[in-house]
């Protein structure tokens, strides 16, 4: 039997307990440190977790050569500067959405990884959703046929944050899923937005993202709007699906396109679409999939899902959305293509 992977977690204030959670429970991870700066925080977590060490100096955990990994869930602007110090200690790194605030800062960690042969993952969740794992494979066989175009929407009425726009606090989740589904990045994006309910503050945007193929994704994120939305449709010319992960059951369903033979029995063949299926998805925590998979890339020489340099990535795209947002809306370049990225099996559970 293999030796654990030994855990510490900086950070245990909103998405961290969770981690805790997550992590204390994998039979393939030992939860060695919890660390923060708030001791009400560590308090908190004391008592269900009694023989994990506790330190509000990071440090001390740092120093700890028994520790193999460190999960970070700070507030984002302290993510690189935490993630620079945890790499530079020898530790393999796992750092909560997003990887950085500036795409140097992202690059500047994909390096440090690099060197000192660390692993390096950011907490893109929802790409290790059963559903869009089963959208991918989709994807990924032809079964939507070209891809048209993808249309995304993340909404519901949030917590303002003072310290970035509603770009950098939903964003990341479907910037990453689009770029994950496609295997590429985009040469260019563009955003516009408004601040309705705090001048200070962007809560609102309307974001486009164009690939050298000429698939366009529309993506809109809002603070603003009563009812909750976390929809992704994708429209190709052979089918349409839509990933709704507010929906109890029915969170993938796919609309396949009638065979020419069939269409050709109508006047209009180009609208003419086939039933709508829901999937079969297997019942699995996505957040314990993520960490499974983060525990499991440590211990191996397999690329993982939102790994280093697709993070860096995803960093890149956001950093021109709100520089174009900030330029009222003018299209911004970003950099080269990702390689095509390949569906990595995950544990999975069958209903």
């Amino acid at each position: 039997m293999r030796t654990p992977v030994t855990v510490g977690v900086v950070g245990v204030g909103e998405w961290g307990p969770l981690l805790v959670r997550t992590f204390d429970e994998l039979a393939t991870a030992e939860l060695r440190w919890l660390c923060d700066e708030s001791p009400a925080a560590l308090l908190r977590l004391q008592p269900r977790f009694r023989s994990v060490r506790t330190t509000h100096d990071i440090d001390e955990l740092l120093d700890d050569e028994a520790l193999d990994a460190v999960v970070i869930a700070t507030p984002p602007a302290t993510h690189y500067k935490l993630a620079c110090r945890a790499i530079d200690a020898e530790k393999h790194v796992f750092v909560e959405t997003p990887l950085a605030l500036t795409g140097a800062h992202a690059t500047d960690l994909v390096d440090r990884a690099t060197r000192h042969g660390r692993r390096l993952m950011t907490g893109h969740v929802l790409l290790f959703h059963p559903g869009i794992q089963r959208l991918k494979e989709l994807l990924d066989a032809g079964r939507l046929g070209d891809i048209y175009y993808l249309l995304g929407s993340r909404s519901g009425v949030g917590r303002a944050r003072h310290d970035e726009s509603v770009i950098w606090d939903l964003g990341p989740h479907d910037v990453a899923t689009v770029l994950y589904l496609l295997g590429d990045e985009p040469v260019a994006v563009s955003a516009q937005g408004g601040s309705y309910g705090d001048a200070s503050l962007v809560d609102a945007a309307f974001c486009s993202l164009t690939f050298a193929t000429g698939i366009q994704a529309h993506l809109h994120f809002s603070w603003l709007e009563p009812q909750r939305t976390r929809q992704l449709r994708v429209v190709g010319s052979a089918g349409m699906a839509l990933f709704d992960d507010l929906e109890l059951e029915h969170k993938l369903t796919v609309c396949e396109r009638l065979t020419p033979a069939s269409a050709r029995l109508t006047n209009d063949a180009h609208n003419v679409v086939g039933d709508l299926v829901s999937p079969r998805l297997p019942i699995a925590e996505p957040l314990r999939l993520e960490c499974e998979h983060f525990v499991a890339v440590v211990r191996s020489t397999a690329e993982p899902i939102a790994g280093a340099r697709e993070s860096a990535c995803v960093v890149s795209v956001l950093e021109a959305l709100q520089n174009s947002l900030d330029r009222s809306g003018a299209e911004e370049a970003v950099g080269g293509a990702l390689e095509s990225a390949s569906v990595v099996p995950l544990p999975t559970s069958s209903l």
